[in-house]
């Protein structure tokens, strides 16, 4: 599908239906009756939030060649750190205090951090290959 449309296009989506899953998700645990209810909310977190992103070559382009995999694996480690920090943490006391509510601002916040990065990334990676051409 990538071949076909633009891979930035397909994340921007894939963000975009994320983004109105996490909306969805205290209605979704209200409702939620049996533990198969709460497996298939757990498979759509899963399935809209994780994997490969579409865009990953386009990531990995975007650094200088002389390092590149060095600075895209410190830059990812470094991801990973942070976001066990905060799902360690943060989403414990968030979760105490505020609830699901509190729990789907949180994921709501990191989808536009997210998408609003993806837009930047967009426009200053189109402006590159405009001047490269």
């Amino acid at each position: 599908m990538a071949l076909k449309i633009y891979p930035l296009d397909i994340l921007k989506v894939c963000e975009l239906l994320f983004l109105g899953f996490a909306f969805c998700l205290p209605f979704f645990i209200n409702q939620a009756a049996t533990p198969f209810h709460l497996f298939l909310i757990q498979c759509g977190l899963l399935i809209l939030g994780e994997g490969v992103p579409p865009a990953h070559a386009l990531f990995l382009k975007a650094f200088s060649t002389i390092g590149r995999y060095t600075q895209a694996a410190l830059a990812y480690a470094i991801s990973r750190i942070i976001t066990t920090i905060l799902t360690s943490y943060e989403c414990v006391f968030i979760g105490e205090y505020y609830g699901i509510t509190g729990l789907t601002g949180f994921l709501v916040m990191a989808i536009l951090i997210h998408l609003v990065s993806i837009y930047q990334f967009s426009k200053s990676y189109d402006k590159k290959s405009q001047e490269a051409c």
